[in-house]
């Protein structure tokens, strides 16, 4: 549960402030996007860090077994990158790991997932 949350309430935080900003706010309360990306950026690399200790010496993220934390973790991951918020090379690592299972083929095979595989390759 602790990195499912942490996907939401701290990976997550930076590309949704961007995706708000660009789509949902009203134009006058918009930050203009040369002002607002620096500091998401900045607020996603702190994110990443303690990402990042918490995958040290490790695969995934709970026992070092795939588990729906790495689901939610990825997710946030993709979300990054889709607004172009860089990731660091460990979590571009990592990302392609839990993107490489057998289940993810399957849902891209069949149309239900898009191959994101140029988004971090």
């Amino acid at each position: 549960m602790q990195w499912s949350d942490f996907a939401l309430s701290e990976l997550e935080v930076a590309p949704w402030m961007l995706i708000k900003n660009s789509r949902v706010y009203p134009d006058e309360l918009k930050i203009p996007p040369e002002i607002l990306a620096p500091s998401m950026q900045w607020e996603s690399s702190r994110a990443q860090r303690i990402l990042i200790k918490g995958l040290e010496g490790k695969n995934y993220l709970v026992g070092n077994a795939f588990s729906l934390a790495d689901i939610h973790i990825s997710v946030a991951l993709l979300m990054h990158l889709k607004v172009g918020l860089s990731i660091a090379p460990v979590l571009g690592t990592y990302l392609g790991r839990t993107l490489s299972r057998p289940a993810v083929a399957r849902l891209i095979a069949r149309g239900e997932m898009a191959d994101v595989s140029a988004l971090f390759c």
